[in-house]
């Protein structure tokens, strides 16, 4: 019985972890984490379950063993989503300046890349690799995460380096659409214009007074 205390003590601290990193993933992104958040809805059912089972007395081990790994997920998915965030920035700048330019305007970068290209091979090899997923997760989390933000923040601040984010490509999208649909509608309007003069000039030549009657009636032949 004394394990099982020890196993739910240990996963309420883990949830108050993961709980952390969630609330500092959705400050650094802007944005909630809603696998993360799932994950940890899901072991919150079962913590509840294997302590009604434990102040039952009766064997809670396989609903702490399922709430464990829900928080190994979630715990997983904060860090996917904090390095997709970063690893996503970073590919944008080097696509549109390339990697020279970037290290000039900010000389840390060459230090700090390597961090990044060890992250993707990380996170490509923990998919193949579950033996090791944990450890390896740990040091994302704790040794290059850390690291990864930082370079993230460097390179938002340097002006010459900007690149959009998804709500000004949003925006940019939105006006583009408007200026489209202002000319298309002008160039409507327009064109039945000329077909109307054209037409007008066909059935009424050259009389001025004719020409002036008509669109005086056109235009106020309602009242």
């Amino acid at each position: 019985m004394g394990d099982h205390a020890g196993r739910l003590s240990a996963l309420a601290d883990h949830w108050n972890s993961v709980e952390r990193r969630i609330k500092e993933y959705e400050h650094f992104s802007g944005d909630a984490n809603t696998s993360a958040i799932n994950e940890l809805r899901y072991a919150g059912r079962k913590i509840v379950d294997a302590w009604v089972k434990f102040a039952a007395g009766d064997d809670p081990t396989p609903e702490i063993t399922i709430a464990e790994n829900y928080m190994v997920n979630a715990d997983h998915d904060v860090t996917d989503g904090a390095c997709f965030i970063v690893l996503r920035h970073v590919s944008k700048v080097i696509k549109k300046y390339g990697r020279d330019r970037i290290g000039e305007c900010c000389p840390d970068f060459w230090e700090l890349y390597p961090v990044i290209r060890k992250t993707q091979t990380i996170v490509e090899g923990s998919r193949e690799d579950r033996v090791n997923r944990k450890a390896e997760y740990a040091k994302l989390a704790h040794e290059f995460l850390p690291k990864m933000r930082e370079l993230h923040e460097k390179l938002i601040q340097i002006k010459a380096l900007h690149v959009p984010n998804e709500e000004d490509e949003l925006r940019a999208i939105k006006v583009r659409v408007a200026v489209i649909t202002a000319i298309t509608i002008v160039g409507g309007v327009f064109s039945t214009l000329g077909f109307f003069l054209t037409w007008w000039a066909w059935a009424y030549p050259l009389n001025y007074w004719n020409i002036f009657r008509h669109i005086f009636h056109f235009l106020f032949g309602w009242l």
